[in-house]
Formats: C-alpha cells, sequence, structure tokens
C-alpha cells in the first residue's frame, strides 16, 4: 500500500495521525483477556506505527503488566508457545494468527552489542518504552486507555523523521543492528534520520562487525527494496562498503532507472555488487540467490540477444531465472524485451529447445547407435546445437539420423 498520508502537509498528517486503530479481533483477544485479569494491556511497536501510517500491519504484538507466570494463568486453555520465556515473550494462538505477548522490562546491559545480559520485569509501560529503539516505534495502544506515545513518536512521523528513543549512541550501543535497522526504516517510509541519531550512526558504524552476517543479511534484503533505497543507499554509501564487502552502493546514485527495478533483493543486489562472491559469502546467503546475483552481474552489461538461437543460447548458458531478470532489467532500461520474447516465441513454434533432456533423443538411444563416454556427451551437444540453430528438427527420426552422420 501506498503511504499516501505522507505526502500531506504537517498539519493535515497530524489530523491523519488521530485516526483510530483498528486492532482485528484476534489481536483484541489477546488484550481483553489479559485486561479480565487485571493486567494491563497495549498493541505496541511496528503495528502502532504502521497504522498511524495507513498501512496495514502485518503483525500485532502485545506488551503487558503480566509477567510469564500470570500471562500462562491468564492464557489458560489457548495454545502458548514459550518463545523467549526468558525475556518475557510468549507467542499465543488467537483466531487462527499467532501474536507474540511480552512483560514490560527493563534490559540489563548489552555486553556483546546485540542482546540483553539479564531483563528484569517491571509494571509501567513507560518504563518499557523507553528501552525500544526509535521513537515511532515506542508507541501503545489500547482500545480502552488509548495511545501512549511518551517520546514524540507521532511528531517524528509527521515530520518524517527516524530518531532514537533517548541518547542514539547508547542505543546504538546496546544493539547494533540498529544502526542498519535506522537505514532500512528511512528507505522504507522515505524518511529523513534525524541529525543526532545520524551522527551517532556514523560515530558507532564499527559495532555492526558484532551483528550475525545472517541478521545482517535479513535487514539488507528488505532495505534494498524499499521506494526509498536510492536515496539511502547513496547517502550511506561509505558505510554499507565498510558492513558488506563485495558491495557498491555508490553504483545506486548512477542507475537512472533504479525505481523502475522490481522490488527483488537478488536482481538489485547484482547491479551493486563488486565481487558477488565475497559478498554472498560473507552474507551467508543460500545457493539461489547468489547463483541468481552472480549470474546477473555477469550477464547485466551485456546487449540482449537479438535472435532466436541467441535466445536459446542464453537460456542453456544462464537458464530460465537469469533470463527473466535480465529482462526485467531490459524494461527498466527501456531496452526491447518485447524484441527479446519475440524471438524466444519464435524458436518455440519452431520446436526448437535449449537443454539436451528436451530433445526428442536420449543418452540411451545414442548408446543404442554405439555411442559412449565422451563421444556421447558431444554428440549429444552437436544436436542441441543444431536444434536451437534450427538446422536439425527436434523429432526423434532427423535427431537420430544426424547422429548417425556425426558418426562417419
Amino acid at each position: 500500500m501506498k503511504l499516501a498520508f505522507l505526502r500531506l502537509d504537517p498539519q493535515a498528517a497530524r489530523e491523519n495521525l488521530a485516526m483510530q486503530i483498528a486492532v482485528p479481533e484476534y489481536a483484541l483477544n489477546i488484550l481483553d483477556r489479559l485486561e479480565s485479569h487485571g493486567f494491563e494491556a497495549f498493541v505496541v511497536g511496528g503495528c502502532v506505527r504502521d497504522s498511524l501510517l495507513g498501512v496495514t500491519p502485518g503483525d500485532w504484538d502485545v506488551c503487558t503488566a503480566a509477567t510469564p507466570e500470570e500471562m500462562r494463568a491468564c492464557f489458560s486453555g489457548m495454545r502458548v508457545i514459550e518463545t523467549g520465556l526468558k525475556h518475557g515473550t510468549l507467542t499465543v494462538r488467537s483466531g487462527g494468527q499467532n501474536v507474540e505477548v511480552t512483560t514490560y522490562r527493563l534490559d540489563g546491559p548489552y555486553l556483546d552489542h546485540r542482546r540483553p545480559e539479564s531483563v528484569r520485569f517491571v509494571r509501567a509501560l513507560e518504563m518499557d518504552l523507553m528501552r525500544r529503539d526509535f521513537t515511532v516505534n515506542a508507541m501503545a495502544y489500547s482500545p480502552k486507555r488509548g495511545l501512549v506515545d511518551r517520546f514524540g513518536g507521532q511528531e517524528d512521523l509527521a515530520r518524517r523523521l527516524i530518531r532514537c528513543v533517548g541518547e542514539p549512541r547508547e542505543r546504538f550501543e546496546e544493539d547494533a543492528l540498529r544502526l542498519l535497522r535506522a537505514l532500512r526504516f528511512a528507505a522504507r517510509f522515505g524518511f529523513d534520520i534525524e541529525s543526532g541519531t545520524a551522527l551517532a550512526l556514523r560515530e558507532k558504524a564499527s559495532l555492526m562487525a558484532a551483528v550475525a552476517a545472517e541478521r545482517i543479511f535479513a535487514e539488507w534484503k528488505k532495505l534494498v527494496t524499499a521506494p526509498a533505497s536510492r536515496q539511502i543507499l547513496t547517502e550511506y554509501a561509505d558505510l554499507f562498503a565498510r558492513w558488506m564487502p563485495g558491495l557498491d552502493t555508490s553504483r545506486a546514485a548512477m542507475l537512472g532507472y533504479w525505481d523502475l527495478l522490481p522490488a527483488r533483493s537478488d536482481l538489485r543486489t547484482a547491479l551493486l555488487c563488486r565481487d558477488p562472491e565475497a559478498l554472498c559469502a560473507f552474507l551467508k546467503t543460500d545457493g539461489t540467490f547468489k547463483k541468481r546475483v552472480a549470474r546477473l552481474w555477469e550477464c547485466e552489461g551485456e546487449p540482449l540477444p537479438d535472435s532466436p538461437v541467441m535466445v536459446l543460447r542464453f537460456l542453456a548458458a544462464c537458464g530460465e531465472d537469469t533470463f527473466s531478470d535480465r529482462l526485467d532489467l531490459a524494461r527498466a532500461r527501456g531496452e526491447d524485451a518485447d524484441m527479446c520474447l519475440g524471438h524466444l516465441h519464435t524458436a518455440q513454434q519452431q520446436g526448437r529447445v535449449w537443454r539436451v533432456r528436451d530433445m526428442a533423443v536420449t543418452g540411451s538411444d545414442l548408446t543404442s547407435l554405439g555411442f559412449s563416454g565422451p563421444a556421447l556427451g558431444g554428440a549429444l551437444n552437436a544436436l542441441l546445437e543444431a536444434v536451437m540453430k534450427g538446422q536439425v528438427p527436434n523429432e526423434k527420426e532427423a535427431l537420430l539420423a544426424a547422429a548417425q552422420c556425426m558418426k562417419k
């Protein structure tokens, strides 16, 4: 959903922020269950932020004054998963949905710049909100108690700002992943990063070394596909170069078609690579992501295949995924992707194929003609080349006849 609200003037933005937050029934059930047992409860964080922006939240998280043991009693008869009991979090199944419910807490020291060594459960909502990362994520709402915003989250939404709760250096020292999350949120919503937060972000950039590659990869995939990714990638190109070896995000500024690209992380990552092998190894990506990035990186500077046989050769060399990626890139660049697809359609209409397994003969058929070892593989490849060129139809008798000729 487009964030139409973000284009409004500040006064209209504030009026929009006063809209009622429509908590879904399954989350209301959680709030009501806790309240009926005498415990204060609110939906909190991203679901409140997104609702105020007019975006449908993907998840609804709940915070409460109830301790984990008290929550267990409240949710008796419901399915409860002890997601993070040590940190006060239970996942409760309600109306077919999972809802994370967390006790108000204060975090202990963050010795590894990622997770608190301990937590202390508290009864005051404000104490819980003050430990959170950014003001826009530090708001809570209850239909009975209204909106709780102690740190100016509404104002920052209206001003289009990402700002840390409290002292930004402390927030980043506590959890270094917040460095990347600040940039990701700015890219998602088209917000600026508040000057003090931006200064602290740069001062504490070296802390990213404490973050696991898998967490960086998860945040990166969301950031690079966000609506305002080009702006953030360009403005903070030096930081991304430090954090992610093999990446050159300064290229985003030079790609005038960036915003026309499909919002796919592998495709966009390929266009920013200096060394896809190094980048994917650092991020510990899955094999599919690595393959798509590497193959598109290799061919993105090549012209589109301009004949039926060249299209088939491209498919044979790179595969269908990379062909699709190259066409997406062509459309964004204004190249004639339709002509390329026309060549593919022509080849298909003529029965041409680009894979050995799609030929009308098999290795067994050629073995019966006396082919074996390297000669067998060579014959299959030679027949495939002839089919791709349209020199031999993809019919068993014709291919066997052509194979017989190879033996002479």
